[in-house]
């Protein structure tokens, strides 16, 4: 009978220390971390009355490589950003923990790693060790970083929380939400008696409070497909844009050098190679000689398959030499060049000498050659805003415009009361703006196609736009005319007008406008106030 107690003590000790490992410990701060990043994201869609209710930028405010662009790019350093310090400080303490325990996009690579395990469709050799390509992201963060010297943004096509948060966003989110819907009208069409039609409504509750269900942005398809192919080159390479391209694990890894807990074999290693075959960071840290600190995550995966439990975390003594030569400041020179070479290709050079009507920045917007240095192109304006009027731009703004957000009102207008873009954005290229402000902020100006308006062309009533301007007093007023009818006699219609010097080019005329393809009226960028070449009235 004791032998039994005995055996089932041990029995929970040993079910206790698996389930409470470090590595399975690490399994539950990223599922906490990445579910805690999209409650945000769909929290800031619900975002009511143009008031930030929830930190929608949290992982942004985060993220140490946004403030050093910011601060190359800009020469100014945004409030929120200076919390991204204590990660720097922590990751020269303890290491690249954030990579491997906190950062949402490092889960989601941790997930496609192990789906592709599960159904076989990853290389025995996915999880190999030390490959010369993991000098790339120091390339990368060298390009990064030049650009933003020179006034150019990189790093949102690479930093990893932009790029999550501009897939979600454009992606992910609508993609969701028609399944959704396409889920729930096939579904009802079938009679499920009374009780599965109200379990059917109460289930479709939750989705309809998201908010999500109409949202549509253009270049979704593209934004998509990129992350996909990130997701599938797991399978090639476990965390393989963490190994490759990641500039903030670049970043992080240059802090991580100094950091006081590393990986350590103990006296019961037996030197077979397991941890270093199965790290998916390729760090290696079975050898002493040749474990590369800067590249260890802290996934405790080593730890994990060392048959002999010889490998723990522990004050480390300083960095020994890698068994091959360190080419991270090569790495980041030639980055560093071909970044400041770049960059003139997309520049001022290959732009028009006229303003592109369709331009339109959001409200509080910089200057374009401003609003370009600082916009990191993450989407979180697009999310904020509660009517999907914000678009991430094709090449409105040209090839440095690329994915920064414009307004496109065919899709929504501008809340007259709604300042959540300016609140949303993590690096000031939208400056923070009162409501006040905001509501006299002109972003442009709204035209009549008299060819196309009911009541110009057409001589028929209609005031749906003068009905909807939300301005006070209103920029579109009407006056009384007298038009011949068609079928004969006279009739006295409301033909509207635009003071131009009231409209702030909202947009919401040319949305509500009942002409569907191109409306009868319709604005551009011009007399926008963040411009004093972009206007055509003398103030």
């Amino acid at each position: 009978m004791a032998r039994r107690k005995s055996d089932g003590r041990g029995l929970a000790e040993r079910i206790d220390r698996e389930i409470l490992s470090a590595a399975n410990l690490r399994r539950l701060s990223q599922v906490a971390a990445l579910a805690l990043f999209l409650l945000l994201v769909v929290l800031s869609i619900q975002q009511a009355g143009g008031v930030q209710v929830y930190p929608g930028t949290l992982f942004l405010d985060f993220d140490p490589l946004l403030l050093a662009v910011t601060y190359l790019s800009a020469h100014a350093l945004e409030p929120a950003l200076l919390l991204s310090l204590a990660v720097v400080v922590l990751t020269a303490l303890f290491g690249r923990f954030y990579c491997g325990w906190v950062c949402p996009l490092g889960a989601l690579q941790t997930f496609a790693g192990w789906l592709g395990r599960k159904l076989r469709l990853s290389s025995r050799e996915a999880r190999s060790g030390y490959s010369r390509l993991l000098g790339m992201k120091h390339f990368v963060l060298g390009a990064v970083l030049a650009s933003a010297l020179f006034g150019g943004q990189l790093v949102g096509y690479f930093d990893p929380i932009a790029l999550l948060t501009r897939t979600v966003t454009t992606a992910l989110l609508p993609a969701l939400a028609w399944a959704t819907d396409s889920l729930y009208s096939f579904l009802g069409r079938f009679d499920f008696g009374q009780v599965g039609n109200t379990a059917l409504g109460v289930l479709y509750l939750p989705y309809e409070g998201a908010e999500i269900a109409e949202r549509f942005h253009q270049g979704g398809v593209l934004i998509g497909v990129v992350f996909l192919a990130l997701m599938l080159l797991n399978w090639l390479r476990e965390r393989f844009f963490c190994r490759y391209l990641c500039p903030l694990g670049a970043l992080l890894s240059l802090f991580a050098r100094l950091g006081l807990v590393r990986m350590r074999p103990d006296e019961k290693c037996t030197s077979c190679d397991a941890c270093s075959r199965n790290c998916p960071t390729g760090a290696e840290p079975g050898s002493l000689e040749g474990f590369r600190v800067e590249e260890c995550v802290f996934c405790y995966t080593c730890a994990e398959r060392c048959p002999e439990e010889g490998l723990a975390a522990g004050l480390g003594r300083a960095r020994a030499a890698p068994a091959v030569p360190d080419r991270t400041r090569r790495d980041l020179v030639l980055g560093a060049a071909a970044g400041a070479l770049f960059l003139p290709l997309v520049k001022s050079p290959w732009r028009p000498k006229r303003v592109a009507p369709e331009l339109i920045r959001p409200p509080g917007a910089r200057a374009e050659q401003e609003f370009l240095s600082r916009c990191v192109r993450c989407g979180a304006c697009m999310r904020a805003c509660p009517t999907n009027v914000l678009q991430p731009a094709v090449l409105e703004g040209g090839l440095d415009g690329f994915w920064t957000p414009v307004m496109k009102y065919r899709f929504g207008y501008c809340l007259y009361g709604c300042t959540l873009c300016s609140a949303a954005c993590p690096t000031g290229a939208i400056e923070r703006l009162t409501v006040e402000e905001k509501k006299a902020r002109k972003i442009g100006q709204a035209f009549f196609d008299q060819s196309r308006c009911l009541p110009h062309a057409f001589g028929r009533e209609c005031t749906v736009c003068e009905e909807h301007c939300p301005t006070a007093p209103k920029a579109i007023v009407t006056r009384a005319e007298r038009v011949l009818l068609p079928e004969g006699g006279e009739a006295v219609i409301h033909v509207p007008e635009i003071v131009p010097e009231r409209c702030i080019g909202c947009g919401i005329c040319e949305n509500v406008c009942p002409i569907v393809d191109a409306a009868g009226v319709r604005v551009t960028s011009v007399g926008e106030a963040r411009s004093e070449e972009n206007q055509f009235l003398a103030r």
